[in-house]
């Protein structure tokens, strides 16, 4: 991955697949597949703000321990499917607990029909 000539990047993946229910999904395509795939958004849903809240709380580690020399907005980050509204609810709780610090960029891939 390319990130510039002058800058440097460090790339954490959170595998929250055991708290998914299902190691391997399968992808939402149409809407029968959606309906199909209901009953596993269902069982997922209390585990989405489980790992919201636990990746929040590692990017409140980072900066409390001076590991963000960047600070907050340095950060970009991604989710798949469900991993969006992770994502998102991983910045909004960010700027709640810190007091209004805005992560950087959050991007969404294919986010999760369902509301949380």
């Amino acid at each position: 991955m390319k990130v510039g000539a002058a800058e440097e990047a460090n790339i954490i993946v959170v595998d929250w697949g055991a708290l998914s229910g299902n190691q391997a999904p399968p992808p939402v395509i149409s809407e029968l597949k959606l309906l199909k795939a209901l009953p596993l958004y269902i069982a997922v849903k209390p585990n989405v703000y489980v790992v919201a809240t636990r990746v929040q709380q590692f990017i409140s580690f980072l900066e409390s321990n001076d590991l963000l020399p960047r600070g907050p907005a340095s950060i970009h980050l991604v989710g798949q499917s469900l991993g969006a509204q992770v994502m998102g609810m991983v910045g909004s709780g960010y700027q709640t607990a810190s007091g209004g610090k805005l992560i950087g960029r959050i991007t969404g891939t294919e986010p999760g029909k369902l509301k949380f």
